[in-house]
C-alpha cells in the first residue's frame, strides 16, 4: 500500500487478483519467506478470478466425473506430470497366482554399499509403472467419454533438446495421446511466429526493459489524500424528549441486567452461612455492576433500586428465606446440567435446586418481573403457562440423575408470589 500498489491496478479484477496473492503470501510465508523457489509454487496454486459471471460450469477431478455427462467438456493440463515416486524401503508386489488366488512378492530396498542393479526390485518398479499407464488409459478413456457435444484438450509439450523434436512429457495423458494429436501440435508450432531472444533482434536491450516501465509509477507519483472524517453524532438512548421525565418499563436490556444481577446474588447469599438482614443492602453497591453490563446512566438509579427491593423482598419474606436456607440441607444454585430430552442433548441452568426436610427435591425459578396493573392472578397464571414447558425439562433431566419426586415453582420476589406448578 505504501508503494502505490493498488494505483498500479487497471481494474478491480486485478485488484482482487493482487489481494489474493498477498493473502496467500501471508498465510504461507507467516512472516518470514522459505528459500528456494516457494513464492513461483505458491503463484502455481493461485488462479485469477474470473470476470463476469458464469454459466453452469462443474469443476471436479476424472476419477469424480465417472458416470456424468456435459456438453462440453474441458480437461486441462494434460502434458503435467505428477510428482514422481520416492524409492520404497522395502519393493512388494500382489501377483495372481493360478487357481485365482493371491501371491506376494518382495525384495528389498537396494544396499548403499553394494553397486549393481537390483533384478527384482527393478522388475517390481517396472510392473507396477505398467500398471499405472494401464490405470492412465483407462482414466483417459473416463475423461474423453464425458463430453456429449465437444470435448477440449489443453497440453504442452517441450522440445528434446538432443534431437530437437517435439515431445510430450513421458508418463502423462498427453504421452499416451501423442500418436494421435503428435500432428496437429507440430502443424501448430509450424504456424506460430517464432519468438525472438532479446540479444539477437535489432532493438537494443534497453528498448525491451522500457516496456516494463508501463508497470512502473512516476517517480513523483503521490498517494492520493483521504478524505476527511464523517461527523457522527451519539444517537440518543431513548426516544425521550429532552428533559421529558423517563418511564420505566422494564423491558429489553435494563430488565434483563436487573435479572442477571439479583440471580448472581442470591446466589451469593445461598452459600453465606447466614443470611443477611433485610434493609442492609445499599442501591449505591451495585451501580458499578450495572453500568458495566451497559445500562444507560439514565436508568441506572432506578435499575439500582430494582435489584434491591428484590433482594429485601426475599429476605423478608418467609418463603424467600426458606428458598435460600433449605432444612433438608443438600443445596444447588445456578446448577448447570446436560442431558437427552426428547432425543436431543441439551443444556440447562437451574436457579435454585434443593432437597427440603421431607426430602422432596424442588426446583425453584427466579423470575423478577412485576405486574403494575390489576388482574394479578391471571398475570400469574400466564407466567405458569409461559414457563412451565422449561421447568418440566429441568425435571425431566434432573430426575435422570436423582431419581425420586420432583416439585417445581417459580418465585415472584418483587410480588412475592410462590407459584407451584404441576408435572406432566
Amino acid at each position: 500500500m505504501r508503494l502505490g500498489g493498488p494505483a498500479c491496478c487497471a481494474g478491480a479484477a486485478e485488484l482482487a487478483d493482487a489481494e489474493a496473492f498477498l493473502r496467500a503470501l501471508g498465510e504461507q510465508a507467516a512472516g518470514a519467506l522459505a528459500p528456494g523457489d516457494a513464492v513461483g509454487e505458491l503463484v502455481a496454486e493461485l488462479y485469477a478470478a474470473p470476470e463476469g459471471e458464469a454459466g453452469a460450469v462443474e469443476i471436479l477431478t476424472m476419477h469424480a466425473a465417472k458416470g456424468l455427462e456435459w456438453d462440453v467438456v474441458f480437461l486441462p493440463a494434460a502434458g503435467r506430470g505428477g510428482r514422481g515416486d520416492d524409492e520404497p524401503l522395502l519393493h512388494w508386489l500382489d501377483l495372481p497366482l493360478p487357481g485365482g488366488e493371491q501371491g506376494l512378492l518382495m525384495a528389498p530396498i537396494r544396499p548403499v554399499v553394494r553397486p549393481g542393479t537390483r533384478a527384482l526390485g527393478a522388475y517390481i518398479g517396472k510392473v507396477k509403472r505398467e500398471r499405472k499407464r494401464i490405470e492412465r488409459a483407462r482414466l483417459l478413456y473416463v475423461a474423453a467419454t464425458r463430453a456429449r457435444d465437444r470435448l477440449h484438450w489443453l497440453g504442452r509439450a517441450g522440445i528434446d533438446a538432443k534431437t530437437g523434436e517435439m515431445k510430450p512429457t513421458a508418463h502423462t495423458l498427453l504421452a499416451l495421446l501423442w500418436p494421435v494429436v503428435g500432428g496437429q501440435f507440430a502443424a501448430a508450432m509450424a504456424q506460430a511466429p517464432q519468438a525472438t531472444n532479446v540479444e539477437d533482434a535489432a532493438v537494443p536491450p534497453v528498448a525491451a526493459r522500457e516496456e516494463a516501465a508501463l508497470w512502473r509509477l512516476p517517480a513523483a507519483w503521490q498517494p492520493a489524500g483521504l478524505p476527511g472524517p464523517v461527523p457522527v453524532e451519539r444517537l440518543p438512548l431513548s426516544l425521550r424528549a429532552p428533559g421529558e421525565k423517563p418511564e420505566y418499563d422494564w423491558v429489553g436490556l435494563t430488565a434483563r441486567t436487573v435479572g442477571t444481577v439479583v440471580h448472581a446474588e442470591l446466589q451469593r447469599m445461598a452459600a453465606l452461612p447466614q443470611l443477611p438482614a433485610a434493609g442492609a443492602l445499599r442501591a449505591a453497591d451495585y451501580l458499578p455492576w450495572l453500568a458495566e453490563q451497559g445500562v444507560p446512566d439514565a436508568d441506572l438509579p432506578a435499575a439500582a433500586a430494582r435489584v434491591v427491593a428484590a433482594l429485601d423482598a426475599t429476605l423478608r419474606d418467609e418463603r424467600g428465606r426458606w428458598l435460600l436456607a433449605p432444612s433438608g440441607g443438600q443445596a444447588w444454585s445456578e446448577l448447570r446440567l446436560a442431558g437427552l430430552h426428547e432425543g436431543r442433548v441439551v443444556d440447562i441452568t437451574i436457579d435454585r435446586m434443593f432437597v427440603d426436610a421431607a426430602g422432596e427435591r424442588w426446583i425453584v425459578d427466579y423470575k423478577t418481573s412485576t405486574h403494575e396493573g390489576g388482574d394479578r392472578e391471571a398475570f400469574l397464571a400466564q407466567q405458569a403457562e409461559r414457563y412451565a414447558p422449561q421447568l418440566q425439562r429441568y425435571a425431566a433431566i434432573a430426575g435422570a440423575m436423582w431419581p425420586g419426586k420432583i416439585r417445581l415453582a417459580l418465585y415472584f420476589p418483587l410480588l412475592g408470589e410462590f407459584r407451584e406448578l404441576p408435572l406432566p
